[in-house]
């Protein structure tokens, strides 16, 4: 048998005895995995955790429910409210109908129900669970021995025996610290001490961030202290914790994920399928870097909840128009959820005259629909939708009219992609032939036509004689130009000029006969023609 397994059967009897222990208790268990059987703090850590012996004076209000704190920290508010309430119940009426039965911890039944009322009211509120998360998490990260070997001595003479420590002194000594990590002392010095973990992680990334010092000095840190800190001031150790980081802090969040920082720290804190996710989000969202942290966000916490669609317009009506006709109309699509929205626009057919100005969405998106109806034939409606496809788990949207429909988004491994939420909305306009620039048309050109055969018809109808004008210019000689201009003159002014009388008796009623029937002529033609062009 290994000296693991030697140390593994010691605590189990350990345990039996006593299932709850001090903080003192703790530190002789690591000390004697540490002398007597050559583990390392934390591998016995892990040991002790993983058989379930409760560390601390203090009790864990989480396990007293009945939960881990990283499985009940994943759900959403109401759902932790909900949990918590349900594991209370059940174990409140559990110890009234146990009545004074003793208990194996110790504790009477009543002093055992003080306490879950305790863990009740705790855990359901949000910022007294916060805090009691906290107090808890920097007890445990308390719980190292301090008399261990060395594990690095930096230049000025301060010396790291331990895990945090040695993160608290490489903050410190931050100079020296970067300088021993790329030199390949700090991976020799935590290989020495049997924390192979760490002196690899050391060894990765150096590898990984070769240029980029400051930021493997972070990683470093992040990895020993095994929580990631963010410059707002936001602490993530858990996966849920990190998505509620990211949302907090998503720019900073961004640069570390496709930085290949994220990953990095994933992978040495023992999540690594969330690791290869983010590896996989920064190999196909390099050129959509808020598509890829969202996509991170909703793989650490698929509880934390999806961006929420709203559209300003339940459908879009053009109305009535001509041939002539362009129109724009502004579509705003926004979030009102959290996180990043995106996705994509798209007409169920193809209108020619209907045109997207966009068909991507990013963030809030301003979408203007085009129409133009020259490219449309009068006399017809014109119908087709619009589909905004988006990542809303759940979308919600302000009329009822909407067709929603939900896909399930597909598991992000090598191939990191789904939208969820469908919304249509309806498209439509009537193209009518352009009644008033027709009628334009047929004016003008009705007046010029007009012009002209009236003053035909008037020199025609009112000149007495049209036959006597014939000769009066045949006898000027004006064709064989014969006549000297004193002739021709005085022969043209002695012309009865009747053109300024209305002439002879019926000219009247055929002068009305003539304009109607002209009037009847000129829209007779735009009729044939307005129909040849499909106007009509």
């Amino acid at each position: 048998m290994s000296k693991r397994d030697d140390f593994i059967t010691f605590v189990r009897e350990f345990k039996a005895a006593s299932p709850t222990i001090s903080t003192e208790q703790y530190r002789g268990l690591l000390r004697q995995a540490n002398n007597k059987y050559e583990l390392s703090d934390n591998e016995a850590s892990e040991i002790l955790k993983d058989l379930g012996l409760n560390i601390g004076g203090a009790n864990n209000y989480f396990e007293v429910l009945g939960f881990s704190m990283e499985g009940l920290q994943s759900l959403n508010e109401d759902d932790i409210v909900d949990r918590v309430e349900e594991a209370y119940n059940v174990r409140y009426t559990a110890s009234l109908n146990a009545g004074a039965r003793p208990r194996l911890d110790g504790r009477t039944e009543e002093q055992w129900r003080d306490l879950l009322i305790q863990a009740r009211d705790t855990l359901e509120d949000s910022q007294k669970r916060e805090a009691y998360v906290a107090n808890l998490q920097r007890e445990l990260d308390n719980l190292f021995v301090e008399d261990g070997p060395l594990i690095f001595k930096f230049p000025n003479g301060d010396e790291a025996f331990n895990i945090p420590q040695l993160a608290k002194l490489m903050l410190k000594n931050s100079k020296d610290a970067t300088d021993a990590l790329y030199r390949g002392y700090l991976e020799q010095s935590l290989g020495r001490v049997g924390e192979m973990h760490f002196a690899d992680a050391a060894r990765v990334i150096v590898s990984e961030f070769p240029e980029r010092r400051e930021l493997g000095l972070k990683a470093i840190v992040s990895i020993l202290q095994r929580k990631m800190e963010f410059q707002e001031g936001q602490v993530a150790r858990t996966p849920a914790q990190l998505a509620n980081s990211i949302d907090l802090n998503w720019e900073e969040a961004k640069s570390l994920l496709f930085k290949g920082f994220i990953a990095l720290w994933l992978e040495y804190n023992q999540q690594s399928q969330l690791a290869n996710i983010a590896r996989n989000i920064t190999t196909l969202y390099g050129d959509e870097q808020d598509i890829g942290v969202e996509k991170l966000v909703q793989s650490l916490n698929p509880r934390i909840g999806h961006p929420k669609l709203h559209v300003s317009h339940e459908s879009i009506n053009f109305g009535n128009v001509d041939t002539e006709t362009q129109k724009k109309i502004q579509l705003e699509i926004k979030n009102i959820g959290r996180g990043f929205l995106y996705g994509n626009l798209q007409l169920t057919n193809d209108v020619p005259g209907i045109q997207l100005a966009t068909t991507t969405i990013r963030g809030d998106t301003l979408v203007i629909v085009k129409l133009d109806a020259s490219l449309l034939a009068s006399k017809k409606m014109y119908k087709t939708e619009l589909v905004v496809n988006t990542n809303t788990g759940d979308p919600t949207t302000p009329s009822s009219q909407y067709v929603i429909k939900a896909e399930l988004e597909s598991t992000i491994n090598t191939n990191v992609g789904g939208l969820s939420g469908d919304i249509t909305i309806p498209i439509a306009c009537y193209v009518d032939y352009p009644i008033l620039k027709s009628i334009r048309r047929v004016a003008v050109s009705g007046a010029s036509v007009a012009a002209i055969t009236i003053a035909v018809c008037l020199i025609i109808l009112l000149l007495g004689d049209a036959g006597g004008l014939a000769t009066h210019l045949t006898d000027t000689n004006f064709v064989t130009f014969d006549a000297d201009w004193t002739e021709w003159s005085d022969k043209w002014l002695w012309m009865d000029w009747t053109i300024y009388k209305f002439g002879p008796q019926g000219a009247s009623y055929r002068f009305v006969i003539a304009l109607a029937a002209l009037v009847v002529g000129i829209f007779g033609y735009w009729f044939f023609f307005l129909k040849k062009r499909g106007q009509l």
